[in-house]
């Protein structure tokens, strides 16, 4: 059964004015991550905008800037326990210590958008695909 459906981009504001925590995925050269990311919000209605604060460090930041791209997943009540599991582990050190990326790890149900190649969390409220917007500053 496919319950996803489209919402049209000058409306997609409303997937995140309420404040969630959202995970925050990117993929680049054949790597992925996610984490959480609470510092988000709708920047502008026409074109449509967010921003997501990441710090540089990050491992997902790192591959949302190689690829250009990242996707958000708002996560619902009942995957509380999960947006905390993903916020709790470092991507960047699994990989270096495991070989084995988060997704892998927490054996997290993904799937692959249509725009980009980053991967959006299975059974979350909503998902944005994203496009890096580059500021000079």
């Amino acid at each position: 059964m496919n319950y996803r459906e489209a919402v049209p981009l000058e409306k997609a504001y409303r997937l995140l004015n309420h404040g969630p925590t959202v995970c925050v995925s990117a993929a680049h050269n054949g790597q992925q991550n996610i984490m959480t990311a609470a510092w988000n919000m709708p920047l502008d209605f026409a074109p449509s905008k967010v921003a997501v604060v990441l710090d540089k460090q990050t491992w997902t930041r790192q591959l949302l800037e190689a690829s250009g791209t990242f996707a958000i997943s708002v996560p619902t009540r009942a995957q509380v326990n999960l947006a905390q599991q993903i916020g709790s582990l470092s991507g960047a050190a699994l990989l270096r210590d495991t070989q084995k990326d988060k997704i892998t790890t927490l054996n997290l149900q993904t799937f692959t958008g249509t725009t980009t190649q980053a991967p959006l969390l299975e059974d979350c409220v909503a998902w944005l695909e994203c496009k890096l917007i580059t500021e000079p500053h």
